[in-house]
């Protein structure tokens, strides 16, 4: 790095005649940090920052609320002058056709018929993993 001397510039503009408008403004050649680069690196060209993709994994638990946070901290963009950022992902929950949340408790509508709910019956509905699950009723 080689120091510059202003990190600001004072430009005097002539708006019209007689009138003389006094701009400063942040240096052009340094940024205003006072200092130029003299030999730029060949891969981010001096800004000290290189464009890159990740691909971030994330565990989502069976029956995490709706609006959950999950926070991976410093995984976000960083600059040499600023801290990584963090990375959040909000669980948004999705509606289901036969299945209903209700906080941490799953329901689940079906329709008896009178002489089924009288007399007794066996059934099995398919939860949301795939596995069955047995619905009875004996008289």
């Amino acid at each position: 790095e080689t120091p510059t001397t202003p990190l600001v510039r004072v430009r005097r503009v002539q708006i019209a005649p007689g009138f003389i408008q006094q701009v400063q403004e942040t240096c052009p050649v340094c940024g205003g940090k006072g200092r130029v680069i003299a030999h730029k690196c060949p891969v981010c060209g001096g800004g000290g920052v290189v464009l890159d993709e990740r691909q971030l994994g994330v565990s989502v638990e069976p029956g995490m609320p709706d609006g959950h946070q999950i926070i991976l901290e410093n995984a976000g963009d960083e600059h040499p002058e600023m801290n990584a950022g963090h990375v959040v992902y909000k669980i948004q929950t999705a509606s289901h056709p036969l299945f209903e949340r209700n906080g941490d408790h799953l329901y689940y509508s079906m329709e008896i018929p009178l002489l089924d709910a009288l007399i007794g019956f066996k059934s099995e509905i398919t939860h949301l993993d795939g596995h069955k699950v047995p619905i009875s009723r004996t008289h």
